[in-house]
């Protein structure tokens, strides 16, 4: 569980190239009361976004965009270990979720999903 101030404590990067995807999810998380929410439309945007500010949860897209997802992943990780990657897909990839999670990403989320699984993922993989 994720207590209400733990919520509104988390400061989380939504990471996806579909603007209505990064809509919805900012929308769910805010009404589950995160607070802190920011979002970009590619893993390159994150990286430079992360050069200015710490996030303590990134939601990501795990198909390729401008940057390979398991190239992000271990960057991120690199920079800040503690940070908690939680990869988006919409379908249910095998192959490349598990390299994902082999980098060290937390959890996975299918898309789309309802705010209850959206917030069962996040506490998995801020909770383990």
């Amino acid at each position: 569980m994720l207590t209400e101030l733990e919520r509104q404590r988390a400061t989380v990067l939504l990471c996806h190239p579909d603007q209505s995807v990064r809509l919805n999810l900012r929308r769910a998380l805010e009404e589950l009361k995160f607070k802190q929410i920011s979002e970009v439309a590619s893993h390159g945007k994150a990286i430079e976004l992360l050069k200015e500010r710490h996030f303590s949860h990134i939601l990501f897209d795990s198909t390729p965009t401008n940057v390979d997802p398991s190239a992000f992943v271990l960057g991120v990780l690199r920079d800040t270990p503690e940070t908690i990657l939680l990869a988006l897909s919409n379908l249910p990839e095998a192959e490349r979720i598990f390299a994902l999670l082999q980098c060290g990403t937390r959890g996975y989320l299918i898309l789309p999903a309802s705010k209850e699984s959206l917030l069962e993922s996040v506490i998995f993989a801020s909770k383990g």
